[in-house]
């Protein structure tokens, strides 16, 4: 097994041609500038240059929220026309008219264990954690202030014994 690899350092210039010819797809661009198709993946998505071909029907699907990840069994149910675009619609007018989360009061209530959205209830749990860690901390530096003073008074009395003696 080989565990050194010839790697492909790449230019601004390279970089300018992988930009400009993105929609060409991975396969033509390593073809094109003589690497790996891998090379051309990773090198596009370390810079955030989209690979997609005109006419792809991969990624969000039309219309889709920003904020809004489809499964992917669902966005290839609805590629495929197996789930109608309206149900969708549906759904995203249901959210709308759904309650809101009283923390940020944008998004529609997810955990309905905390009455929050999902980011907002990340967001607590976080808090929570943190809390929890400063009370560890905190509890850690108490203890160790009661020790010092236990050994303090643990060495005056060990001093007053060997004065009586």
């Amino acid at each position: 097994m080989k565990l050194s690899r010839e790697t492909k350092h790449w230019t601004t210039g390279d970089l300018a041609i992988l930009r400009a010819n993105a929609s060409l797809g991975a396969a033509k661009l390593a073809q094109l500038l003589g690497c790996s198709t891998r090379a051309i993946r990773m090198t596009a998505h370390r810079h955030r240059i989209s690979l997609r071909t005109p006419g792809s029907r991969c990624g969000l699907v039309l219309g889709q929220p920003r904020d809004v990840s489809l499964a992917s069994e669902i966005r290839k149910d609805l590629v495929s026309g197996r789930i109608d675009p309206e149900v969708i619609a549906l759904r995203m007018q249901i959210d709308a008219q759904a309650e809101l989360c009283p923390a940020c009061g944008r998004r529609p209530v997810r955990v309905r264990a905390t009455g929050l959205c999902v980011p907002c209830h990340k967001r607590t749990l976080i808090e929570k954690h943190h809390e929890a860690m400063d009370e560890l901390v905190a509890l850690r530096e108490h203890n160790r202030v009661k020790q010092q003073a236990k050994r303090l008074r643990d060495a005056v009395r060990a001093e007053e014994m060997t004065c009586r003696a």
